[in-house]
């Protein structure tokens, strides 16, 4: 949904909100961190965050959603490091976060998304290179990867500028 003329921030309450299944929140205006508490949505399937100004780090309690298929938080200002345990999602297909300002490296974790098949993670200021696990899931179509992250999968990799 498109907002126009809308802001605010995601209260914490939203984990009181159990049977919801998508939350769709793209280009609302949104600022402030992304509550903990949506770890609470156990149902969710679909996290889409995409183009707001939120904040903060990613928590790691989105895992808790281990129904989650696609986990989007494209172009917003988040910090800090891709959390380790989103590798243990096992029906997530999806993980776009590029566009925000993440540091560190891609977790070899994330080679245990078994069903993952794309991975968007342009635009940050990760470094390093795509774990041999994450280029080996079964499930993988691409990665979109900046400059400055290697990668040993050619074939999977698609760099793009930010």
């Amino acid at each position: 949904q498109q907002g126009d003329g809308i802001s605010g921030s995601i209260a914490p309450t939203i984990g009181n909100a159990k049977e919801l299944q998508a939350v769709e929140l793209q280009q609302l205006n949104l600022d402030g961190p992304i509550p903990s508490q949506i770890g609470m949505l156990q149902r969710l399937r679909l996290l889409s965050l995409d183009y707001n100004a939120l904040e903060g780090k990613i928590p790691s309690d989105v895992a808790n959603c281990l129904n989650l298929v696609q986990l989007q938080m494209h172009s917003n200002f988040l910090t800090g490091t891709l959390p380790t345990e989103i590798g243990n999602m096992p029906d997530l297909k999806v993980l776009s976060v590029s566009a925000n300002e993440l540091t560190g490296t891609i977790p070899e974790e994330y080679g245990s998304a078994s069903n993952l098949e794309k991975l968007a993670i342009f635009a940050n200021e990760l470094q390093g290179s795509v774990p041999a696990a994450v280029c080996a899931l079964p499930a993988l179509l691409i990665i979109q990867i900046g400059e400055d992250v290697q990668c040993q999968c050619a074939e999977k990799c698609e760099y793009v500028a930010g």
